[in-house]
């Protein structure tokens, strides 16, 4: 087993609002980069620039809510208000970076919390929430009505942009009301659905992400934003991830996600490669399971690639076993993946003392200084 010293980098100074209200920023965890241009940056930028290393500091300007959708288009539930659409933030989402757009993506909901299939974002040039489309109706207490949307789910670390093919996906988690995976019917059949994409380009706060006319008001027309990628693939599906954790790169001009995927939460995922094709033009998948978890014991937690060492990179949560889950991914053998083991890192703070880590710690590879970034997502909480 490997030690790592991790010495403190710097503590937040924020106000410790509710997370649906406020976003903050940690200087060394944010990467500014991809195609969105050098306007849509420079507030953002400029915010970042006066801001002291390991520091937090308010980006957003209006509150979440303000996106949400009112009246007629509001999704019903049998829930309180408090689990109307704040719960996508509260009840185990994720957030993802469109890097064409300087955006934040933000989808989930999910299980017993909210059953709305609405899309948000929140833009870094101005600091404000915007929708990126209606909710679907739901049906039979967990079918979105035309199948040409998901439901509402759990996302986990399963939030991502892809900026090669320009798309938003989600790998999902437990979805409204069952908890289990998704399903659209297929003659009437319940049939395995997913990965799902959403084109940020046909974004319209006032359409349905799905068909016309199925909003919860039949008469609101459908923005066809969503791309069901089951099937559309080579290879094999890995088994259904409750708690997965994804980390993406760009290879050889391809979108690449690894990912962990765990059969009802065994502790022990496999470490799937999934290459996306040309989504836009018919191009076809490939997935590849590449190696097995056997020295960590993984619960919920989140991932990322060391770029500059190869590596793969999951909180594994359990401070007797293991803090972090790695693996090289120049090991990654698809024809073999039990030969690519993970290897167990137990952090000890730069004192000797136990590094303690809970569900609600994030992770990023800042290539730039070449080291890992782990903050505490609890009220003014840490960076380390």
């Amino acid at each position: 087993m490997t030690t790592i010293q991790a010495p403190l980098i710097g503590s937040s100074t924020g106000a410790g609002m509710r997370r649906w209200v406020n976003l903050t920023l940690a200087t060394s965890a944010l990467v500014l980069s991809g195609a969105a241009s050098a306007q849509d940056l420079l507030r953002l930028q400029g915010l970042l620039n006066t801001t002291p290393e390991g520091g937090w500091v308010k980006v957003s300007t209006a509150n979440y809510s303000t996106a949400w959708p009112t009246g007629s288009t509001s999704v019903q539930t049998t829930y309180p208000t408090a689990w109307g659409p704040g719960a996508i933030v509260y009840s185990w989402s994720s957030f993802a970076w469109d890097s064409n757009r300087a955006e934040l993506l933000l989808w989930g909901g999910g299980h017993a919390n909210y059953a709305g299939n609405e899309i948000y974002r929140w833009k870094a040039d101005s600091g404000v929430w915007t929708r990126g489309s209606l909710p679907s109706k739901v049906i039979a207490s967990n079918y979105v009505v035309d199948h040409a949307a998901p439901q509402a789910a759990h996302t986990y670390d399963n939030n991502m942009f892809l900026p090669v093919n320009d798309m938003f996906v989600t790998f999902g988690g437990p979805i409204y009301n069952t908890g289990e995976e998704w399903r659209t019917l297929v003659n009437g059949v319940p049939t395995r659905a997913g990965p799902w994409m959403w084109d940020p380009t046909k974004a319209d706060a006032n359409k349905v992400g799905g068909t016309n006319g199925s909003g919860y008001d039949p008469a609101t027309l459908g923005g066809n934003m969503w791309i069901n990628r089951q099937g559309q693939w080579t290879g094999n599906q890995g088994t259904y991830a409750p708690n997965g954790a994804t980390a993406y790169r760009n290879e050889g001009g391809k979108d690449v996600v690894y990912l962990t995927m765990d059969s009802f939460n065994s502790q022990f995922p496999g470490l799937y490669r999934y290459e996306l094709g040309d989504v836009r033009n018919g191009g076809l998948d490939n997935w590849q399971r590449i190696g097995v978890t056997a020295n960590s014991n993984i619960g919920q937690g989140v991932a990322t690639i060391d770029s500059t060492h190869n590596l793969m990179i999951r909180t594994a949560l359990n401070g007797n076993l293991s803090d972090l889950a790695v693996w090289n991914l120049a090991n990654s053998n698809p024809a073999n993946p039990n030969l690519n083991k993970d290897k167990a890192i137990h952090l000890v703070e730069s004192n000797g003392t136990p590094f303690v880590m809970t569900d609600k710690f994030a992770i990023e590879y800042d290539d730039a200084n070449d080291r890992l970034v782990l903050w505490d997502g609890t009220a003014q909480g840490k960076v380390w």
